[in-house]
């Protein structure tokens, strides 16, 4: 893998580039792996919001010396679906919370504790059936996300397995004939 230390930092990772590849269509460059990570999520060039092409030059040794790496296609919906389930499942959800904010706390102190669990299992059930996901962003000192805890990490935290236990009951709520304590005793523990 080729390290560029030029100066270059790659706008995805925000790190020195690492195996520098370049958009065909717009010429931009990232690392390799931050963008082919970005292509499994979309097609657009994260700088200019260009199509990306069919593929990604990298490996990059002369001006004739490289590799093409080529897209696998997506497997996604096409772009206007999504572009329709972005104006029927984001949208609206935006504007409930946005009207929620602006009215008096009492809104909020009036709803009761099932009624907030209900909207937010709601909101789940439609996440997961308009398969919204979200795009996956570099682990890196700038962005403060970490890689994924390992089993080790896992059993020695109990602040993790807390976190763990909580996500789980509340995404295994979305079913609505799963007995969720029932589900959770079985693999929790």
């Amino acid at each position: 893998m080729e390290d560029v230390d030029d100066g270059l930092n790659c706008s995805i990772c925000l790190q020195s580039i690492v195996d520098r590849t370049v958009v065909q269509i717009c010429s931009h460059e990232f690392c390799f792996d931050c963008i082919l990570t970005w292509t499994e999520q979309s097609r657009k060039c994260p700088l200019c919001n260009q199509a990306i092409g069919t593929y990604l030059i990298h490996n990059i040794r002369s001006r004739y010396d490289y590799q093409k790496h080529y897209l696998t296609p997506l497997r996604t919906s096409p772009p206007p679906l999504q572009s329709l389930r972005r104006q029927e499942v984001i949208l609206p959800i935006r504007r409930r919370r946005r009207r929620q904010e602006r009215e008096s706390d009492t809104y909020f102190d009036s709803r009761s504790e099932s009624d907030r669990l209900e909207a937010s299992i709601e909101h789940r059930r439609l996440i997961y059936k308009y398969g919204l996901y979200a795009k996956h962003v570099a682990s890196n000192s700038h962005t403060r996300y970490r890689p994924y805890p390992t089993p080790a990490q896992f059993a020695a935290s109990p602040d993790l397995i807390s976190k763990t236990t909580m996500f789980l009951r509340r995404e295994l709520r979305v079913w609505v004939n799963l007995d969720v304590e029932v589900c959770g005793c079985s693999f929790m523990t």
